[in-house]
């Protein structure tokens, strides 16, 4: 087995630069970690087929979902894997991801999500990985999903709030 080493950890660290650079709502750098044409797939969750944006209009409705006063978001990844052949990557990261509002530190004023990324990679002509596609797939959930306050329809027709009427059902009822 041949691994590429240097390609794994840029690969690990783009999947880690996209999440902090969501947290700290830095709209330039999570440009920097998309490729031109980005995925979707939420379709586990939503019976839906996975979304094509570009990755400007992907930006734009990641800042209507997380530019909300006083949420603050924070990812826990771990357990990554990556899979490379020839300029394509798989990733997989398992990840925590919290959301709380500002000022509120009840149990009731937090929500979190579990469960694993399967990113789809691809390398540029420069050598550099960006992200193409983005599966999210949630095996639970906990607290307050209505601290997601995501308006109803974003770019594509994405409907956000089926995604929360999922999470809820599943934080609900756990498939076993």
């Amino acid at each position: 087995m041949n691994r590429d080493i240097t390609a794994e950890s840029a690969i690990n660290e783009l999947v880690l630069r996209f999440a902090r650079a969501l947290e700290l709502r830095d709209w330039a750098a999570v440009r920097v970690c998309l490729a031109n044409e980005v995925e979707i797939d939420f379709s586990e969750h939503l019976n839906q087929p996975t979304v094509r944006f570009k990755a400007e209009g992907l930006v734009r409705s990641l800042r209507q979902i997380y530019d909300q006063p006083g949420l603050t978001i924070q990812h826990t990844i771990s357990n990554q894997s990556v899979s490379i052949h020839q300029d394509r990557a798989i990733c997989i990261s398992y990840y925590v991801l919290q959301h709380s509002i500002t000022g509120r530190l009840s149990e009731q004023s937090a929500f979190t999500l579990y469960g694993w990324y399967v990113d789809s990679l691809v390398q540029e002509e420069s050598g550099e990985w960006k992200i193409q596609k983005r599966k999210m797939v949630i095996r639970w959930a906990s607290g307050d999903t209505q601290l997601l306050k995501y308006p109803g329809q974003i770019n594509n027709g994405l409907p956000w709030h089926s995604l929360c009427a999922s999470i809820r059902q599943r934080s609900i009822d756990l498939p076993t």
